[in-house]
């Protein structure tokens, strides 16, 4: 069974997030990504493949951030708004899976869930930046 698109990017911020966490070896993500969420083989490798894409990408896309954060350090900005970021300007620039107004209400949706409501604003600022286009060359 396919999970929803939503529950799939919340699987793919947490495996960002495990990466830039620990760098956790593929098999164990994979178990535990099963047994916790109780999901598919198959759903956990998608996400998994979703999730190398984007570390393929992530010095493009940390370069963006950094640049787009002119008056607040990088090495400051929380985990998982940095992880949500990165999903976000993947899926806009580089997946496009859906529309640019889809994924700015999911990537603000995730920051909701797994950060606070104050960060929404931040994260919002930087994926609305008329200057991101430039660092993708869109």
């Amino acid at each position: 069974m396919t999970l929803p698109k939503q529950k799939s990017r919340e699987i793919v911020l947490q495996m960002l997030f495990a990466h830039q966490d620990t760098g956790s070896d593929t098999e164990y993500l994979i178990k535990a990504f099963m047994h916790l969420l109780k999901t598919t083989k198959k759903n956990i490798e998608t996400a998994l493949l979703k999730k190398e894409a984007i570390i393929q990408k992530l010095q493009v896309i940390d370069k963006a951030i950094e640049q787009l954060c002119n008056d607040y350090a990088f090495n400051r900005i929380s985990k998982i708004e940095l992880n949500v970021l990165r999903l976000a300007f993947y899926e806009i620039y580089f997946e496009k899976p859906a529309p640019r107004s889809v994924i700015l209400a999911e990537a603000l949706r995730l920051t909701k869930k797994f950060s606070s409501s104050s960060s929404v604003a931040f994260v919002n600022a930087l994926l609305d930046a008329k200057e991101a286009q430039e660092f993708f060359l869109v």
